[in-house]
Formats: structure tokens, C-alpha cells, sequence
């Protein structure tokens, strides 16, 4: 995976790639990074992506750093799959 985001053309800005438990792997600026998934008891992994990208999204969208966002992300997909069914999960 991290020679697929190293492979990856300069065009963009940056790239993310979510790594389930793993949390997930950035590209920004030629930089990569790992950002550790939270730690979490799995109930349900209904929603997890979506709510990651919800996170990351709302994260960007308010000017925070791309480091932030994927945290943020991060943090959102960790409520998703700690409880059964998506929308009591997500804030």
C-alpha cells in the first residue's frame, strides 16, 4: 500500500487511504503517514467508511490541516463501529 501512495502522481494535493483497524495512510505534499485507528471494541462495522469520510470531510471543509482531518475521520469511524446501527453512533 505505501508504494502505491508513494507511486502516486504529483496532480493532486494529497490522497488518503483507510486501513480499517489500521486506521489509515496519507500523502500530502510527497509526505506519507500513518494515523493509528482508535482502539475500539467492534460491534458493527456498518458505516465505518462512511463515517470516516463524514469526519475527514467536515474536518477539511473547516480549514483544518489534513493531519486533523484524518484524526477526525479516524475518531468517526471508531464511533461508528462501537455500537450497533449507524445513526446513534455518528455526531
Amino acid at each position: 500500500m505505501l508504494a502505491a501512495l508513494d507511486a502516486f502522481p504529483g496532480e493532486a494535493r494529497g490522497i488518503v487511504v483507510k486501513a480499517s483497524a489500521e486506521g489509515a495512510f496519507s500523502r500530502v505534499d510527497g509526505k506519507i503517514e500513518h494515523h493509528p485507528g482508535a482502539m475500539v471494541p467492534v460491534v458493527d462495522t456498518t458505516g465505518a467508511g462512511d463515517s470516516f469520510n463524514a469526519g475527514f470531510l467536515s474536518a477539511i471543509c473547516a480549514g483544518d490541516a489534513p493531519r486533523d482531518a484524518v484524526r477526525k475521520g479516524n475518531e468517526f469511524g471508531a464511533l461508528a463501529v462501537s455500537t450497533i446501527g449507524l445513526p446513534a453512533a455518528v455526531p
